[in-house]
């Protein structure tokens, strides 16, 4: 079974209108990240990006790519890193 584009199940133009966007990640899930990255590159009203990464296991090669994406991205809209235990047990700030 292929991993499904989030364009599949959530519109583009609904992903370019959220404002705020919090992403929970404890895997890189880089073409995840990346799809996203395009689709907000093209268009985005976002005023704040929040990442929710683990402490740990950030050595592989598919989080530095998510991580230098969302850097570079981080020119256009603010982004802010959080490093946390389990970032899908976080509640957002």
């Amino acid at each position: 079974m292929r991993q499904m584009d989030i364009a599949e199940f959530i519109s583009e133009n609904y992903l370019q209108r959220i404002r705020v966007g919090i992403l929970r990640l404890n895997h890189a899930n880089k073409h995840f990240v990346l799809s996203l990255l395009d689709i907000w590159g093209a268009e985005n009203r976002l005023e704040r990006l929040d990442v929710y990464r683990p402490k740990t296991q950030l050595d592989s090669q598919h989080w530095k790519v998510v991580e230098s994406r969302l850097w570079t991205f981080s020119s256009v809209v603010p982004v802010v890193f959080h490093e946390v235990d389990n970032p899908l047990k976080v509640r957002a700030a």
